[in-house]
């Protein structure tokens, strides 16, 4: 075997080359992540060969795109390496069969599908009765800061008690409210937490927010969004799975005058200084994560969520997006988004890459600046918000409540 197999390295993101068409490639990961391997090995036409009932097996098809071995068998592998080497034609034939398996059904939507099934097959809390129960020291707050728009506060409020967990503290934040009917409100709250303090902006609400909590976990929410049921309860379960993550999100549903399901792609090396790749602000974190990197930057009047993001991924800490719906987004007339902080995008921008500069290796700056013009000549629009407000000619009209 020794003499046989020449072992090249790990399979990771684009700072390694490619694996060459031809080449070997084991996954041996059983986790989710095994997904995004094993379509890109097929991709560069290696001859793949993935574990039994791991995520990865999910995406071939036996003998034709890929061999499928039963875990913890040394033999088993060992006997499909070298038989891939003795017999080319076989080899060949894996390779073409998981490119054109890739070409021909992993278009972005089967993808998604894709990655729900093997999630729903391979990870134990995708089943509610499965996830086990929170234990007492597994208490969630969920921070809610706000100013004026106090009519939405208690649909926020009945969101998060709702969402299916048991362990939950809800933290409202009054920034300096000068609303009449947002003042009531928040006065009249009880089983809530409450802090007053002088207007002073979203991320020192928030932060506010944070040190006036006592759980081990912090969900941010808005006051004109809701928490979606049934996220939270898998997402304390896959950080107590997971000690190397941060953060989990969960897919996001746009409601009010956008419809839609955005899913976001995490932090990506370098693109995600200058496309917002991320979550919103709503994601389950964990305490000690957020307060390692010092909160939320209160010198940011928007923005603030991607650079807590940022400086999360270069703190050392992953994350990851749950298959399941995490947050109900409203987008309205009144929106933050729409009244101020679109209007300093560029600026904010500059703020976010002058900041993080040094994340930006030499070897990498190159192909940032080529995406950057890219983006810029082709004038591409990442923001639906910023489309919305582009495209409309009238004054915006809600769509239907979503329910």
């Amino acid at each position: 075997m020794r003499d046989a197999v020449t072992f090249v390295g790990p399979l990771t993101d684009d700072r390694n080359p490619a694996p060459m068409a031809g080449n070997q490639c084991v996954i041996a990961t059983a986790t989710a992540d095994a997904a995004g391997s094993v379509i890109l090995a097929m991709a560069h036409s290696c001859a793949v060969v993935v574990r039994e009932a791991s995520a990865a097996a999910a995406f071939v098809e036996q003998r034709v795109s890929a061999v499928v071995v039963t875990p913890n068998d040394a033999f088993a592998l060992a006997t499909t390496l070298l038989d891939n080497i003795a017999e080319p034609t076989l080899a060949a034939a894996l390779s073409q069969g998981g490119a054109l398996r890739v070409a021909t059904q992993f278009q972005p939507r089967q993808m998604a599908g894709a990655i729900s099934l093997a999630y729903a097959a391979h990870v134990p809390w995708n089943s509610a009765a499965e996830i086990p129960p929170p234990a007492a020291d597994e208490l969630v707050s969920v921070v809610i800061p706000l100013f004026n728009q106090g009519h939405f506060l208690l649909g926020a409020i009945e969101s998060v008690r709702a969402a299916g967990y048991p362990h939950i503290e809800i933290v409202v934040v009054d920034d300096g409210s000068t609303d009449q009917e947002t003042i009531e409100i928040f006065d009249r709250l009880t089983g809530v937490s409450k802090v007053r303090q002088p207007n002073s902006g979203l991320s020192a609400a928030r932060n506010a927010g944070i040190a006036a909590a006592s759980g081990r976990y912090i969900v941010p929410l808005d006051s004109d969004d809701l928490l979606s049921e049934g996220f939270l309860a898998p997402a304390v379960d896959a950080l107590r799975r997971n000690p190397e993550l941060g953060y989990v999100a969960g897919h996001l549903r746009y409601f009010g005058l956008l419809d839609y399901t955005h899913v976001p792609a995490g932090y990506v090396p370098h693109l995600s200084l200058v496309v917002n790749t991320h979550v919103r602000a709503t994601a389950l974190f964990k305490r000690e994560a957020l307060m390692l990197v010092g909160r939320y930057d209160v010198s940011l009047p928007a923005f603030e969520d991607w650079d807590l993001h940022v400086r999360l991924a270069l703190a050392g800490y992953t994350s990851d997006i749950l298959p399941l719906e995490a947050h109900r987004y409203r987008r309205h007339a009144e929106s933050m988004t729409f009244s101020s902080s679109n209007a300093m995008r560029r600026e904010l921008l500059q703020y976010l890459m002058k900041k993080h500069l040094g994340s930006i290796d030499h070897a990498h700056a190159c192909d940032l600046l080529i995406l950057m013009a890219n983006l810029w000549k082709t004038g591409y629009e990442p923001s639906a918000s910023v489309r919305l407000q582009q495209e409309s000619q009238q004054p915006l009209v809600p769509a239907e409540p979503l329910m």
